[in-house]
């Protein structure tokens, strides 16, 4: 699993566990004001989610999961 801070919409703050394995894709978002967010597509449902952290932070977590 992989320990984010999670922003989507009544979630924020809190942090979220992903398990690295349903992760399908990883990709910026840049919303109005410039802010980039990063989102996580995957899971058996194809959810996505809003992380604080950025694309490279959350690549590196996965391919550091998957090597332990």
């Amino acid at each position: 699993m992989i320990k984010l801070m999670n922003l989507s919409d009544g979630h924020q703050g809190n942090p979220i566990y992903l398990n690295p394995d349903h992760i399908v894709a990883v990709y910026p978002l840049v919303r109005d004001g410039g802010s980039i967010r990063t989102v996580v597509y995957g899971g058996p449902e194809a959810t996505t989610w809003i992380v604080e952290e950025g694309v490279e932070e959350v690549i590196k977590k996965i391919k550091e999961a998957k090597i332990r």
